[in-house]
């Protein structure tokens, strides 16, 4: 059942993911890695059908802190391709070429998407008070630069 819920999402994001990336690809890109963080957070929000929770990315997170192994199982190498895509793009655009630089920030970048994701779903699902922060839509786009000059860093 955990499997299954996992996998459910995740080809979603990955069919979106890899959309996105074919697109830019025949268009010759990527040419920046903002649009490469783009494509890393969009097609991981909104996940939920018409009203349902969006409740994903919270169940990722506390998945992968406790059972990182049940959730790499589960995805295999066949539905993450589209990451891993964007993570080779990345490699190529950062400034650093040192392997380790890029790998270090690929671990934060993995925890930084998980965090903000998750508290994002956390907060949109409470009625208890409104979230300006959360529900105004430059929000997302603020995360993404924010993420990108982590990527472009030095």
């Amino acid at each position: 059942m955990i499997r299954e819920l996992i996998v459910d999402s995740a080809k979603v994001i990955d069919a979106r993911r890899n959309e996105q990336l074919d697109a830019l690809e025949e268009g010759g890109g990527p040419a920046s890695i903002s649009q490469i963080v783009d494509i890393l957070i969009y097609p991981a929000v909104n996940l939920a059908a018409p009203g349902e929770t969006d409740t994903y990315n919270r169940f990722l997170r506390m998945l992968t802190m406790s059972h990182r192994t049940l959730f790499n199982d589960a995805l295999g190498d066949r539905w993450n391709s589209g990451y891993q895509r964007c993570l080779k793009h990345l490699r190529v655009l950062m400034p650093s070429e040192s392997r380790t630089i890029q790998n270090q920030r690929f671990i934060f970048l993995e925890a930084y998407l998980g965090g903000v994701l998750s508290a994002r779903e956390a907060r949109l699902d409470d009625k208890s008070r409104a979230h300006s922060t959360w529900n105004d839509k430059s929000t997302l786009a603020h995360f993404a630069a924010t993420v990108t000059c982590m990527l472009e860093m030095e």
